[in-house]
């Protein structure tokens, strides 16, 4: 019975620490998949996750956003 309420809590515990950890190479492998596909280069700032804002929705908060008309 403990078991049971304990494994889940446990489990979204582990994997929201691995979202926060993990955030900004998340994030940044994104923005390098949108960068193959567009023509210039996209750029962000500091980022921030917060899962439970708009819940169920997650909320990534973004510092700042460039836009290049070119990757050079």
């Amino acid at each position: 019975m403990l078991l049971s309420i304990l494994l889940p809590i446990l489990s979204i515990g582990i994997l929201i620490f691995i979202v926060y950890d993990k955030q900004d190479g998340l994030i940044q492998g994104e923005i390098d998949a949108l960068n193959k596909t567009y023509k210039g280069l996209i750029v962000i700032g500091d980022t921030h996750i917060a899962p439970f804002k708009n819940f169920p929705n997650i909320f990534i908060k973004v510092g700042s956003v460039q836009f290049f008309e070119s990757k050079e």
